[in-house]
């Protein structure tokens, strides 16, 4: 209800796959992936580093946010 009042419309499960499939060989498919699918943001994104990404538990954390 509240994306509605802010004039934001929701991603659709279909839009989601449309696009993902139409991008499947971009550079940066992985980063729109997690920007989806986990609700990080652009700048959360670019300050990863392999030392915030735990593998066993499949998780990651954010630390720093690049600008």
């Amino acid at each position: 209800m509240a994306a509605f009042y802010l004039g934001l419309t929701p991603v659709y499960y279909l839009e989601i796959n449309t696009f993902l499939d139409a991008e499947i060989d971009m550079k940066y498919g992985t980063l729109f992936r997690l920007s989806i699918f986990c609700g990080a943001r652009r700048g959360e994104l670019l300050g990863l580093k392999w030392t915030d990404v735990d593998r066993e538990n499949t998780i990651f954390e954010t630390n720093v946010a690049k600008r």
